[in-house]
């Protein structure tokens, strides 16, 4: 959405968006926690300290799974950088979109408070993709249903030129493959974490986790990595497969295969994680790789407790997941204890020494963070969760000008890339709320390259051909 968007403002038309799906979105709309954006409008109207050099750099280490010791402040990757240099740019296209981006919360792995979503609790993704969508209303050609099947190209050696696609309306009866040339073609079919199909990128890079949950849309197999890596493009980071900790356990169907995302905003709100014990045990706050690690140490269900504050503070959205049945709520600590299968003393204790830690500023596991006071006078909502297959942080390799390299890092010339498929952004873990960023930033460079681009070998033809010439 974000590079039609941008094609459209470089002055490109004829846009057309081929969806699989028969309604647009996909993972982004799914999307729960928000958008990141350093020294962006939002974070300096409420006075909030932070920095692109910042912001780079947590995402640098993030990628390095927390590990900083070859992370240097101020010399992050062509990458981090220019997904951090472009960030508050994104926010303000959201904003100037119409989307609310004025709730900041401080998630997992970062210095500040950078992730942007929605006052009152609405869904960030769907919020985020529907305000472009809107935007884009009568200006480009939407095909659902329609399957690309084959990116068209020549190859000349020391450099591949795409010219158009091969597709199918799957909705039709009688599906045929069509062709159409294109003059530019931009890849934003997201990655390949519920991807169980014949050619599965998940079971050929990470066969040990194709047996694990996810919180991904049955469209996430990787087709745009696929296309890619027909033609010769390169793939980078393909065994980079991020586990989120939280997948919300649904008590009606605990064997289901794919779990609502328990989102990172739950947490950052001031959630707790407790053991089956009825202790913490992590860092609720720390990157996703490090929580899941300490998770897998535990034995027994792992459930997040909220109090009234952290409730309110992550907003009504909450109340959904209490009406599906993911998440239940108690009037004192001593029914959540009853809950958990534990004496209330073991909670009570747990309780008071998360409110000393709070007031000391710093507890046993490093977190120094606090988003909610606890008390054992609260209110609570409990909630088992499970670690889930999240995100594909490996896919098609691209230059900072969203740019699909092949296999020579040359770029194949014609062919650009944005958010998901693409890999090398994020490293080896992703740090939470870079993901619609990536979309945003890259999907905006990918737009104005794309519309300023013209196929050599399309441009002495006639357009008047039988395959339509399309961006």
């Amino acid at each position: 959405m974000a590079a039609a968007s941008e094609a459209i403002e470089a002055g490109a038309t004829n846009i057309i968006i081929f969806d699989k799906e028969p309604k647009v979105g996909g993972n982004s709309a799914k999307a729960t926690s928000g958008i990141n954006g350093a020294v962006s409008e939002p974070q300096q109207s409420l006075n909030i300290e932070d920095s692109i050099a910042q912001f780079a750099y947590d995402t640098e280490v993030s990628g390095a799974m927390g590990d900083a010791t070859g992370c240097t402040f101020g010399e992050a990757n062509a990458l981090a950088q220019t997904l951090a240099e472009n960030s508050a740019a994104a926010i303000e296209f959201l904003q100037s979109k119409g989307a609310d981006v004025t709730n900041l919360v401080q998630l997992g792995g970062h210095r500040a408070k950078r992730t942007h979503r929605p006052q009152g609790g609405r869904p960030a993704g769907w919020t985020f993709v529907k305000s472009v969508i809107d935007s884009l209303e009568g200006k480009v050609d939407y095909r659902y249903n329609h399957l690309v099947t084959q990116i068209l190209y020549v190859d000349m050696g020391s450099k591949i030129f795409v010219t158009g696609v091969k597709f199918m309306n799957t909705a039709s009866d009688f599906p045929e493959t069509e062709f159409m040339q294109a003059r530019a073609i931009i890849l934003a079919t997201g990655g390949y974490a519920n991807d169980h199909t014949d050619t599965s990128l998940l079971e050929e890079f990470r066969p040990d986790l194709i047996d694990i949950p996810t919180t991904n849309g049955p469209w996430a197999t990787g087709d745009g990595v696929k296309l890619g890596r027909a033609i010769g493009a390169k793939m980078v980071d393909m065994e980079a497969v991020q586990i989120h900790p939280s997948g919300f356990m649904d008590p009606t169907n605990r064997d289901s295969s794919t779990k609502f995302l328990a989102p990172e905003a739950i947490r950052g709100s001031g959630a707790i994680m407790i053991n089956a014990q009825g202790k913490r045990f992590v860092n609720e706050l720390d990157l996703r790789a490090i929580v899941v690690a300490a998770m897998r140490k535990q034995t027994g269900p792992i459930r997040l407790l909220l109090n009234e504050e952290a409730k309110n503070t992550f907003g009504p959205g909450m109340n959904f997941y209490i009406k599906k049945g993911f998440a239940t709520e108690y009037k004192r600590y001593t029914d959540v204890a009853e809950a958990l299968g534990v004496e209330a003393d073991v909670l009570r204790q747990t309780l008071y020494d998360y409110v000393d830690a709070t007031n000391a500023g710093e507890d046993e596991f490093g977190k120094t963070v606090f988003p909610s006071t606890f008390s054992i006078k609260d209110t609570f909502v409990l909630a088992e969760i499970t670690p889930v297959i999240h995100y594909t942080m490996g896919g098609l390799s691209i230059n900072s000008e969203a740019q699909i390299l092949a296999e020579n890092n040359k770029p194949i010339t014609g062919l650009y890339g944005a958010g998901e498929v693409t890999g090398g952004v994020h490293g080896k873990n992703r740090l939470a709320g870079n993901s619609l960023l990536e979309c945003v930033v890259y999907g905006r460079i990918a737009g104005k390259n794309a519309a300023t681009f013209t196929c050599p070998l399309l441009a002495k033809k006639s357009t008047s051909n039988s395959a339509k010439q399309e961006l």
